[in-house]
């Protein structure tokens, strides 16, 4: 129930933002609270008279996001390979703050809250469910997908910010090109024009608002000739012609929904990295 922001840490630290007072909170994100430009947008932060909260994983008593925010929030998560592994904890992490707060506003009701708080009190044993079966599928998908030169990755809402960290996975894991766009800019620039036949589109449309639009994208996509790859739930699992090409999450609801959908990208970029490892893979344009 109160406006929100979300900032390219480096971005913030350069141009900020206006009417920052006592009446604005900030978030500084950094998982492992190394130098890096978060350190910037942290300084530029505290100098603001906002209140600010830091948030990572190193829960040191040097690392600068818990020593210098007035509040530290430490997710936990440990990190063994690749940057979007935390990820997943943050932003349960966000959700379940979300729901306190709008609690603790009068925005959420609760017999509203209450659902919500459940829902992500189960979604570890959902999550492990989807790994499982995610990393089967992407097994099954990755061959079919070697040689690709773009994987674009297409969601509204949530499912917007779950595509822009496929797009940086697919850099982290197999080292591929991955364009993330929201589900109107793939229709409003006539994105679909620069697909293409074959070219892999990852949709992430789960039941949500953006429903419509979705629809409407993998129509477009597959009358264009390239390849849809569906992430859906019940609702929208009619979304998929081949099962192969499609995963089904469980559903839940949609503010709740990224902490499933991102977990097949996960698996689909350890699966490409394996695969081109395996098979001695490279580019047509790699250098030597």
């Amino acid at each position: 129930g109160v406006p929100f922001e979300a900032f390219q840490a480096y971005e913030y630290a350069l141009y900020g933002r206006p009417n920052e007072d006592r009446q604005t909170a900030h978030f500084l994100i950094s998982s492992s609270g190394r130098p890096t430009t978060t350190w910037d947008a942290l300084d530029r932060a505290l100098d603001t008279g906002a209140y600010v909260v830091g948030l990572t994983d190193n829960p040191a008593p040097d690392n600068p996001f818990v020593a210098r925010p007035p509040c530290a929030l430490i997710p936990g998560a440990h990190k063994v390979g690749w940057p979007a592994q935390t990820t997943t904890v943050t932003i349960a992490l966000l959700i379940d703050l979300a729901i306190a707060f709008g609690l603790a506003r009068g925005h959420l009701s609760e017999r509203e809250a209450g659902p919500l708080r459940r829902v992500l009190e189960q979604l570890p044993e959902q999550m492990a469910g989807v790994l499982d079966k995610s990393a089967a599928w992407a097994e099954e998908l990755a061959p079919s997908l070697m040689g690709q030169r773009l994987y674009t990755f297409v969601g509204g809402g949530p499912s917007y910010a779950v595509a822009q960290t496929g797009s940086a996975l697919m850099a982290e894991g197999p080292q591929e090109v991955g364009l993330a766009l929201a589900v109107e800019e793939f229709h409003h620039a006539f994105r679909v024009a620069t697909l293409h036949e074959g070219d892999p589109v990852v949709l992430i449309a789960p039941a949500s608002a953006g429903e419509s639009r979705c629809r409407d994208t993998a129509y477009s996509v597959r009358q264009w000739g390239a390849r849809l790859i569906p992430l859906v739930m019940t609702g929208t699992a009619d979304l998929i012609e081949d099962p192969t090409e499609g995963f089904v999450l469980p559903d839940v609801a949609e503010p709740l929904s990224p902490l499933l959908t991102l977990l097949p990208l996960h698996a689909l970029s350890i699966a490409l990295a394996e695969q081109k490892v395996a098979g001695g893979y490279r580019r047509p344009d790699a250098v030597p």
